[in-house]
């Protein structure tokens, strides 16, 4: 619910960022909106447990290349998901022989007290269906 999709049908994609894509920060979508998003999540039931999300974004410096995305979730800090997501989307880019012009990322954490999951995505929606 924190990151704004919980009322919303998530249709999962998988790793490529469209070339030529525009960025924008958080938009809102009419509930029960088909919303496309490449994310990851982790839940845990074990008190004290610290489960973690995260997504990253590697944009090329040539934007008529495509772009990737990369997700990774598990037992872990934020800190540690990110950084290794981040390395996930360096990589991909990499084999690609694609330069990076930026890497975008984001990380959740939670500490579980009764039970709980961590949540972070990339949404890619046409302009048209955003308010």
């Amino acid at each position: 619910m924190k990151a704004g999709v919980g009322n919303l049908n998530l249709i999962r994609l998988s790793s490529i960022l469209p070339p030529k894509v525009k960025l924008s920060g958080p938009r809102q979508f009419e509930a029960g909106s088909y919303l496309p998003i490449a994310y990851g999540s982790e839940g845990s039931e074990t008190p004290g447990e610290c489960v973690a999300a995260s997504v990253a974004a590697a944009i090329p410096a040539d934007a008529t290349l495509n772009g990737v995305i990369m997700e990774f979730s598990g037992a872990c800090r934020a800190a540690e998901a990110e950084a290794t997501v981040r390395e996930m989307a360096a990589e991909a880019m990499r084999v690609r022989g694609y330069e990076v012009k930026e890497i975008l990322s984001i990380a959740s954490e939670i500490v579980v007290a009764k039970n709980g999951a961590a949540f972070a995505g990339v949404v890619l929606y046409p302009e048209s269906q955003a308010r």
